[in-house]
């Protein structure tokens, strides 16, 4: 059965942390602004079976804490292509951006 998007999300997010180590969950917690205990609760189930969700703006800092989208966001091709904007030096950035400007114009002449 395929998993819903927070299940996903969990995941990839204790993915990540476990790749960072020891102290990575403590340093996520004071990112969102939240106890440690709660970022605790948002990856782990209640032993009643409940979990707590993620929110959207958690969504977006934890986005911003591994500098990287969570799974299922985009399709691989535009993923790949925002990791390697991302590498970029700000004016090789800016570049690669006019030159796509430039295309679409081209594109809809």
């Amino acid at each position: 059965m395929k998993q819903d998007i927070q299940s996903q999300i969990k995941l990839w997010i204790k993915e990540r942390l476990k790749e960072r180590g020891h102290g990575a969950q403590t340093l996520l917690a004071s990112h969102l602004e939240l106890h440690p205990s709660a970022v605790n609760r948002m990856l782990n189930t209640y032993q009643n079976g409940k979990t707590r969700d993620i929110t959207i703006d958690e969504l977006v800092k934890i986005s911003e804490f591994f500098n990287e989208p969570p799974p299922s966001f985009y399709k691989e091709v535009d993923l790949d292509f925002m990791k390697m904007c991302a590498s970029l030096e700000p004016a090789d950035k800016e570049a690669v951006l006019d030159f796509l400007e430039l295309l679409k114009k081209l594109k809809t002449k």
